[in-house]
């Protein structure tokens, strides 16, 4: 079906929003982010046709476990303790702590969320006889 539709994977027109919307009223996009601190190792993986860069460590773990937990939590952004410890004081102002979590070496680790207003409706722009 999007092979009908690359339009919409490469070219994000005022035409190609309208024609989106037009297929799937009602269409949202949820994307939940997992934030945390440390180290981590980097490799090329792939053959000769293809690398890609892969990271590996227990903190990338973190991170995707915390990405993860944002479904259950309900919200768009979970950030760990060592990561909330590293923002500005005007940055850790907008934040609240959500729960305390027992990490993979049995400690506990305090995560926290960003409150953002998600209710914000974006609109299409108007279109113009050129498009």
């Amino acid at each position: 079906e999007m092979n009908r539709h690359e339009d919409f994977l490469c070219n994000f027109s005022s035409r190609a929003l309208s024609e989106l919307y037009d297929r799937m009223p009602g269409y949202k996009c949820r994307i939940g982010c997992g934030l945390h601190f440390g180290w981590a190792i980097e490799g090329a993986i792939g053959s000769n046709k293809k690398i890609d860069a892969s990271y590996i460590s227990p903190h990338v773990n973190m991170s995707e476990t915390l990405e993860g937990l944002t479904k259950e939590y309900g919200v768009s952004i979970l950030m760990s303790e060592p990561f909330y410890d590293l923002l500005s004081p005007q940055a850790a102002a907008g934040c609240r702590k959500v729960d305390v979590i027992e990490t993979s070496e049995s400690q506990p680790m305090g995560i926290y969320t960003f409150d953002a207003d998600l209710s914000i409706e974006f609109t299409l722009p108007e279109m113009t006889a050129e498009e």
